[in-house]
């Protein structure tokens, strides 16, 4: 972000979904939502209603289409991923170095696209919500966030069935690590398949394998340790305190939603009720607002993050020297605050709907409801620019 100018990586602005083997700033993309990178710096979009995966080669700016014939519906198992239907891409999607891609669609399945040979297999989805069997046959229903742990399984917020569930990559075997499939709030400090969640839409992991959930409905954050028991990290029923500077489970907090561990495995968290982002000391468990006074709004440019005004932060990210990203639904803007200063600006949008070309310094760029959020090795900014296909 060197010149603060926006510019287009992947659309055309058009509503279609068109342009594989050209430059993929000449291509039309269908409403983008989930993004991701791969190590390699790939841009990897799912179309939320061009009902495909798509790539863009990071060397040469050309994209491809992975998987979808533009058709929606279930693809037959096994095909090449140029032949495979494709459902809506609107929750999680992560890229492996060797270019395979995962991602949950709007059907509650989980796939796979081979990175080295193009076939598309199933890893979830099915009629079955019952563990410790072939993922295969597995049901989500309404697929949420997904993230990858450091020994490569597959964990995914199974938001209606009050689940988190986790696949084995080397057996295929799928099985809840966190909830009973109850809508209720129960069981912190005992085993985490006996506990309650409330419509969980996210989770990330940590260096260590531990598991941290966005207990939606609820307003807490939550954590299951390699031993299986789960802990709440953030949220305390009945408490009206925001609670900064002591302890996170003591802390007020009504709807949590996006949630990312820093390099060093500090939790950000962002509740989009009050419009304010959170952040949970690894080592220390105290809890404090980085963005946002509490109140919805867009406004605190150039001051401390903690006096602006934000909307619902959908996606947070932290780049590799600790500044913070947030993309805000609802004033289509991305944020920025500095590591160092705490100070707040918006790198991208107006705070209205709108689109503006490129050249246009990313400040003055008119956005309309950016979701996915993804920042490249060289501390790019990537966001899906949804309404404008692009």
């Amino acid at each position: 972000m060197k010149t603060g100018i926006v510019t287009t990586v992947l659309g055309n602005g058009q509503r279609a979904s068109n342009g594989d083997g050209g430059p993929a700033i000449e291509a039309s993309i269908l409403m983008p939502d989930a993004i991701c990178l791969d190590v390699h710096d790939n841009l990897y979009v799912g179309e939320k209603y061009g009902f495909r995966i798509r790539k863009v080669e990071h060397e040469t700016g050309m994209v491809r289409t992975l998987v979808g014939t533009g058709e929606p519906g279930f693809g037959e198992e096994g095909l090449h991923g140029s032949v495979t239907r494709c459902n809506s891409v609107e929750a999680g999607i992560y890229a492996d170095p060797d270019g395979t891609v995962f991602w949950g669609d709007c059907s509650g399945r989980t796939r796979r696209y081979d990175g080295q040979t193009g076939i598309v297999t199933t890893i979830l989805g099915g009629t079955s919500v019952h563990d410790d069997e072939a993922a295969v046959g597995g049901f989500l229903n309404g697929p949420g966030g997904l993230s990858v742990g450091p020994d490569g399984h597959i964990y995914v917020a199974d938001v209606w069935n009050q689940r988190i569930r986790a696949i084995d990559p080397f057996t295929g075997i799928i099985r809840a690590i966190a909830g009973s499939g109850a809508r209720a709030y129960g069981g912190d400090g005992g085993p985490a398949v006996e506990a309650h969640l409330g419509n969980p839409h996210d989770v990330s992991v940590d260096r260590a394998g531990c598991v941290v959930i966005a207990d939606t409905r609820h307003g807490h954050i939550r954590r299951v340790d390699s031993d299986g028991i789960i802990h709440n990290v953030a949220g305390a029923a009945f408490q009206w305190d925001k609670g900064d500077g002591g302890p996170a489970n003591s802390a007020c907090l009504i709807h949590t939603l996006a949630v990312c561990h820093a390099p060093n495995d500090d939790i950000y968290f962002g509740d989009s009720a009050v419009g304010r982002i959170r952040k949970i000391d690894a080592k220390t468990g105290i809890i404090n607002t980085v963005v946002g006074i509490g109140l919805k709004g867009f406004s605190g440019d150039g001051g401390p993050a903690i006096e602006a005004k934000i909307g619902s932060p959908t996606a947070i990210r932290i780049d590799t020297k600790g500044h913070l990203y947030f993309a805000d639904e609802l004033y289509h803007v991305i944020r920025r605050v500095n590591a160092y200063s705490g100070i707040i600006t918006t790198i991208t949008g107006t705070g209205k709907v709108g689109f503006s070309p490129d050249g246009t310094h990313a400040s003055d760029a008119d956005i309309g409801f950016p979701r996915g959020l993804a920042i490249d090795s060289r501390d790019r900014i990537y966001f899906s620019d949804t309404k404008n296909n692009r």
